[in-house]
């Protein structure tokens, strides 16, 4: 099974944006950036099973965005926002095997808790990645042990 993990595409600046830092969204050169990877992306990942975001406003644009060029509906889940646990990842990631046993792969997009969360699956957590906006890793797992096989960046699909 393949897990995609998508960092959210660029955002307006904090310090334009006056709201709570939940509800910032894409910017305009965001979502350009973002439909441009994501087209790319379709051509590579054609079956995405599931596409889930946390619950910030950038990232459910970037999942609405991708999910424009896949076929799959994306869903929004408390277990990626940044206070949840891992923990509570691998409990999101045994509920959607049950649902489904021929799954494929599941994009999972979100802030930069992404980042903590493939540290996890591919070593103890000591693994520093930084990852631009908008990237994708994916992890493949295999009978209980995980490997990380790509890093996207709009740059490496052009």
């Amino acid at each position: 099974m393949k897990l995609l993990f998508i960092r959210h595409s660029k955002t307006i600046k904090e310090e334009k944006w006056a709201s709570d830092d939940a509800l910032r969204p894409l910017s305009k050169k965001g979502v350009k950036v973002a439909t441009d990877f994501f087209k790319g992306i379709s051509r590579i990942y054609r079956d995405i099973d599931f596409i889930i975001s946390d619950e910030l406003t950038r990232s459910i644009q970037s999942a609405r965005l991708l999910s424009e060029y896949v076929d799959s509906e994306y869903i929004c889940d408390a277990r990626l926002n940044k206070d949840a646990s891992f923990e509570d990842f691998v409990r999101l990631l045994d509920e959607i095997k049950i649902k489904k046993d021929d799954i494929a792969s599941i994009a999972f997009v979100a802030d930069e808790q992404i980042i903590r969360l493939v540290s996890k699956l591919v070593s103890d957590g000591s693994i520093n990645l930084k990852l631009k906006k908008p990237s994708l890793v994916e992890i493949s797992i295999d009978n209980n042990s995980a490997k990380l096989v790509t890093l996207l960046t709009p740059v490496t699909l052009k």
